[in-house]
């Protein structure tokens, strides 16, 4: 079967090791507190209406529903996820900490083709207080470091601060400004500002690009703004000092000012990939007529699949049932299910090729229940079943 241009289409080995990154991601979210969610596929485009930017309209992927209802692929899970509790939960129960694993659909901005990401990430949604933004960073990099991706990085920035920098500047100014930075063409963004003279704020502006650094960053930047400002970047990097994860401020990180109200971060491996991101969407949450803070983040399983050092390991033994009713052979994978040992089953008629074919798939040990016989294949060492299941059981 033919995959539309721009889907995504996950070989065997990369679905292998995406699994096993999901799986460490919910583990630690349900560790934490957070409760998983499936939000729905297909949304409802007067419902996206409510909560959607008008900036972000074009990146929808419209369909109509079977029904006839306009509607939309999921574009973001985030907003999925808010519009459900804004319907589902009650007041007095927030904060509410949910945890996901979906897909999300939008349209790509050329010269990127694909339209389709599996993300997994976790939100808290109504919170107050001050501690949400180095929660919801402390979680990103357990699940991480869960996954063996330990030399990530982390780079923060505030675009409500960035957007409060913009204003009063000429009509439209400010939305070329924030185009450059978000392209990183800082030719383009030193060009338009050029136009702008030399007022204090023109200076200012020309140097943001540069305000990047380690969190020793903001004592050096801090007269340049109003000390109210730096509050919450203040607190996530007295966090990451204290707590050993890997930040960089970048006070010219942009993402979405309409819809990021606080700080945001962006995530990388060593090598300079984009692993996922996240930050403080209070205004959503606002739009969907809910009070209180609202930080959440997703990564990127495709991209963590591809880099992570994981893999699904082979079962341990393959059972080769062949002789036996189907009833008989089930009944004997069901021990060794309920002892934790992983296992293939195989129906094969002739011992031989059963024994061939677990050879193949680099499955160590062959069993045959009807004999009572378990067979390390790579060294022909014979053991009794009940043997093999006390040596190989983990629980």
């Amino acid at each position: 079967m033919r995959v539309p241009r721009g889907a995504l289409n996950p070989q065997q080995e990369l679905s292998y090791s995406m699994e096993a990154c999901r799986m460490k991601a919910m583990e630690v979210f349900i560790r934490h507190g957070y409760r998983p969610i499936y939000p729905p596929s297909v949304q409802r485009l007067d419902d996206l209406w409510e909560v959607l930017e008008p900036s972000k309209a074009g990146s929808i992927v419209p369909l109509t529903s079977p029904h006839g209802e306009p509607c939309a692929l999921t574009f973001d899970v985030t907003v999925s996820a808010v519009l459900k509790l804004m319907r589902q939960e009650e007041r007095r129960q927030r904060p509410i900490r949910i945890c996901y694993a979906e897909r999300a659909f939008r349209r790509p901005d050329p010269p990127e083709e694909s339209f389709e990401a599996y993300q997994t990430g976790a939100e808290i949604v109504g919170a107050d207080g001050e501690g949400a933004d180095c929660e919801a960073i402390y979680l990103a990099d357990r699940a991480l470091r869960e996954m063996g991706m330990g030399d990530h990085l982390f780079v923060v920035g505030d675009p409500a601060m960035l957007r409060r920098a913009l204003r009063g500047l000429p009509r439209g100014m400010g939305q070329e400004l924030m185009g450059a930075l978000r392209r990183r063409d800082l030719v383009a963004y030193r060009g338009i500002l050029d136009g702008l003279g030399d007022p204090p704020k023109a200076q200012l502006l020309r140097d943001i690009p540069n305000m990047k650094g380690d969190p020793s960053l903001l004592d050096r930047v801090r007269h340049r703004f109003d000390p109210r400002e730096l509050e919450d970047l203040d607190r996530i990097g007295e966090f990451a000092r204290d707590s050993g994860v890997r930040i960089v401020f970048d006070l010219s990180l942009t993402r979405n000012p309409d819809y990021y109200s606080g700080p945001a971060f962006e995530i990388y491996a060593p090598d300079g990939s984009h692993l996922g991101g996240g930050g403080r969407y209070d205004g959503l949450l606002r739009r969907a007529g809910l009070l209180g803070q609202a930080v959440g983040f997703s990564l990127d399983l495709t991209a963590l699949g591809s880099k992570a050092p994981m893999e699904v390991p082979p079962p341990r033994a393959m059972v080769w049932c062949g002789p036996l009713p189907p009833s008989k052979g089930l009944e004997f994978t069901r021990r060794l299910a309920d002892r934790g040992i992983t296992f293939e089953v195989s129906w094969h008629g002739r011992a031989q090729s059963s024994m061939e074919i677990c050879t193949m798939k680099g499955i160590r040990y062959w069993i045959d229940p009807s004999g009572g016989l378990a067979i390390h294949l790579p060294t022909g060492e014979r053991l009794t079943v009940s043997r093999f299941i006390e040596e190989n059981s983990p629980c």
